[in-house]
């Protein structure tokens, strides 16, 4: 069986429509310029009631289930697990969130982990404060970006100074070598596990960042949340198993990717207010 170029790996706690438009988001008629044989998609649940059953996340052509029973009460241990599974030499995590990605998010993904021999490729998070019944999006998922703001704290969008990603990528071999996500953060809602990772790729002899213009992960939360991972017991947990203060790191990154007036204007001009949501 040939190999796919590249490997995804969405986690997921539900079963329910934000986890289906998740998964759209995915498929290779909803993304742009890539074709099905190109990728793979792995699916992992670990949660304890055993959400996501295997026909409904394997109903979408080349997705595959994991279903991991993890030790801990985050979801680290089980995406360390998804990430050694993958066909593919080059990995794209999607951390939990039910993230929508927007359209041409894997064809730049791709071209970016074909950028450099060490890339460490990331985007814009972006957070739609309802979900509404409307599905307009799935025709032009780029209209999302009209109805969600970036967190607080990184309102100049694209070219703020961002500290973590909901959907970053790096070769299989060099995510082993940073570690993973480290299991020994179990703060999750608030932790700083994303951001330790986001911290070893920044710091990282030899590692280019690649920031995705015009692109971006799209939690499905309401409210809006501001930057997470700044709570207290963040903080300490950070400290504890860091042995030091945590401290965001930001080198500035390669830009790949393009932009729209009409879909980023709100990125490119101003501080952002939150959008509606989906209509």
């Amino acid at each position: 069986m040939q190999h796919p170029k590249f490997t995804v790996i969405l986690y997921l706690e539900e079963a329910d429509l934000r986890a289906e438009r998740a998964l759209y988001s995915l498929t290779a008629g909803y993304q742009r310029e890539v074709q099905a044989a190109d990728y793979e998609v792995i699916v992992v649940d670990s949660t304890e009631q055993g959400a996501v059953q295997r026909d409904y996340a394997e109903a979408f052509a080349g997705f595959r289930f994991i279903r991991f029973v993890r030790e801990y009460q985050t979801p680290w241990e089980a995406l360390n697990f998804a990430v050694g599974e993958a066909r593919s030499e080059k990995v794209l995590c999607c951390l939990p969130g039910a993230r929508i990605l927007s359209p041409g998010l894997l064809k730049y993904a791709a071209a970016g982990l074909d950028f450099c021999k060490h890339p460490f490729v990331y985007t814009l998070d972006m957070c739609l404060d309802a979900v509404g019944d409307g599905e307009a999006w799935r025709e032009d998922g780029y209209s999302l970006f009209t109805l969600a703001a970036p967190r607080e704290g990184e309102g100049r969008g694209f070219f703020s100074r961002i500290s973590e990603s909901g959907c970053f990528g790096l070769t299989k071999r060099d995510y082993i070598r940073l570690g993973g996500l480290d299991e020994r953060f179990q703060t999750f809602y608030h932790g700083l596990a994303e951001r330790d990772l986001f911290n070893r790729a920044h710091e990282e002899a030899g590692f280019v960042p690649v920031l995705l213009l015009g692109e971006a992960s799209f939690t499905q939360s309401a409210p809006c949340a501001p930057v997470v991972g700044l709570s207290a017991p963040g903080r300490e947990e950070f400290l504890r198993v860091r042995g030091k203060d945590y401290k965001p790191l930001f080198k500035k990154p390669a830009y790949l990717g393009w932009i729209s007036q009409h879909y980023h204007v709100r990125l490119l001009h101003s501080e952002n207010t939150p959008g509606a949501g989906l209509t």
